[in-house]
């Protein structure tokens, strides 16, 4: 059986977390990384960059987890 893994998001008002977690059974779950990634400065979530910043953190979060399986 192929684990499932899951990227979570959390935007927060200062901050974004993402934790990676996978899918050990029916009823039990691994977390596999988690990140705590503050806004750069002048970044908010209604700033035009927020998509971009939002993609980068994402692609490197999970493309790091690529890079050690």
């Amino acid at each position: 059986m192929r684990k499932k893994t899951t990227v979570g998001v959390d935007i927060g008002y200062y901050e974004l977390k993402l934790a990676m977690i996978n899918q050990v059974s029916e009823r039990k779950q691994e977390l596999l990384d988690f990140a705590a990634i503050s806004y750069p400065e002048g970044i908010s979530q209604s700033s035009p960059a927020f998509p971009a910043f939002l993609k980068n953190a994402l692609k490197d979060f999970c493309g790091k987890r690529r890079q050690t399986a």
